[in-house]
């Protein structure tokens, strides 16, 4: 799966995410409450991957990077792999979201992704940050892309 095939999935996601959960948008639901409907609405398109939302395992141990407990938004990977060699393809997608973020929380948001994309063992392939607003047409999308290491 490649980049434009996540970016035509997300957006299908969010439509309807918008067309039938507007009320969590419009009413300041916590990011947890929208998260975790926005993944229901992923796992139509991923059969045979894990769509997890706050997934705070690495296996049996807690999820960390450089040191500290890390909980994604969400991630579509397979539960219990990991790509210790960054040659596997088994984290897909990081995915945060915040509804009309500050630009702190935007660019710690990106870091935390980063990191998940950089760092072994998670290695995930793609990151997505999205910028949720009120107004449907006001969403930003930003991609991150795993480099130098295959992941289609």
């Amino acid at each position: 799966m490649n980049q434009n095939d996540l970016k035509q999935i997300l957006k299908k996601c969010i439509d309807e995410l918008y067309s039938k959960d507007a009320y969590l948008i419009e009413h300041d639901v916590h990011e947890q409450a929208i998260s975790s409907a926005f993944s229901c609405y992923l796992k139509r398109y991923f059969h045979e991957w894990d769509v997890d939302t706050e997934y705070n395992r690495n296996g049996l141990s807690p999820k960390k990077l450089q040191g500290k407990k890390k909980r994604p938004d969400v991630i579509i990977h397979k539960r219990g792999l990991n790509n210790d060699y960054g040659t596997e393809i088994n984290n897909l997608l990081i995915i945060e979201i915040k509804k009309e973020p500050t630009l702190k929380e935007e660019e710690e948001d990106l870091e935390k992704i980063d990191a998940f994309i950089e760092e072994l063992p998670f290695s995930y392939c793609f990151g997505v940050f999205i910028k949720l607003q009120k107004n449907k047409d006001e969403i930003v999308c930003v991609w991150r892309e795993r480099e130098a290491r295959r992941c289609d």
